[in-house]
């Protein structure tokens, strides 16, 4: 597991109503830093949620394998019957409280912008589609964190290395996290460029989504400029990182001369 067991919630004010989600699951606190976060993060994991259980029912895909923690021993789970019947336990669907504190643990440490969390969601349905990898209970987790570093990377200024995050989430080994990165991006075609029309509906949907839940959505839509220069780094990103693809010049993504270029266009 990336996160601990969820805090207990914070007491409620006398004479204060919550309000609940179409699950009655999660009711989002805003504790971090800024309501956006949390709000954005609530409807990340509600689409997540519904993503794995969709998952669960597609066909198999022999790539999804690279993804699955049932091959990395670290996430083995332990069977007392394997033994002697040599019976796997079938793993349930996380909870929308799960995924919820999971994306807030890894975001509590990147402190990356709220964006960066729309875009990771614009990458891991690019990956259903484009791979026909689904999400399912053995994925999800190894799938968000690649989005995450990619999202993160392509859009915030501050942009961390693979070894920040395999301190943020150290079930991950750097080498394990540079796989999953360079997996993801193979699998998607290289293709990390967002243009405005497609974030503009990314952040609707969630907008809606939030609405629907009685649930309060802060984070205003991205300025013209701003989504200009999305698109802009995102365009760059992708031709970066095909141009590493054929060259095998791989470096964590390039983040070395990926970070460089961009300055030199002016992007940084």
């Amino acid at each position: 597991m990336w996160v601990p067991a969820a805090p207990p919630p914070p007491s409620q004010p006398a004479g204060t109503t919550r309000r609940a989600n179409s699950t009655s699951s999660i009711y989002v606190q805003s504790t971090i830093t800024k309501p956006d976060i949390e709000e954005v993060i609530f409807c990340l994991a509600v689409v997540i949620h519904d993503r794995i259980l969709q998952g669960e029912h597609m066909p198999f895909v022999p790539e999804s394998n690279f993804f699955s923690e049932e091959n990395n021993p670290i996430y083995a789970v332990p069977d007392a019957d394997a033994a002697s019947d040599n019976k796997k336990k079938k793993r349930e669907p996380p909870s929308e409280e799960t995924i919820f504190y999971t994306i807030r643990s890894v975001y509590e440490c990147a402190r990356f912008p709220a964006e960066c969390l729309i875009i990771s969601l614009v990458y891991m349905e690019r990956l259903i589609a484009v791979s026909s990898i689904p999400l399912n209970v053995t994925s999800w987790r190894p799938i968000l964190l690649a989005a995450l570093i990619v999202a993160q990377k392509v859009w915030d200024d501050r942009s961390l290395h693979n070894i920040d995050f395999s301190v943020f989430c150290p079930m991950f080994t750097l080498k394990e996290i540079n796989h999953l990165e360079k997996k993801f991006l193979e699998l998607i075609g290289y293709d990390v460029s967002v243009n405005s029309s497609l974030y503009a509906s990314y952040h609707f949907q969630l907008r809606t989504l939030c609405q629907k839940s009685q649930t309060g959505f802060s984070l205003q839509p991205m300025e013209p400029s701003v989504a200009a220069m999305l698109e802009a780094r995102g365009l760059a990103y992708t031709e970066e990182f095909k141009h590493n693809a054929r060259t095998k010049n791989w470096q964590s993504a390039g983040d070395l001369e990926i970070s460089g270029r961009l300055r030199h266009m002016g992007i940084l």
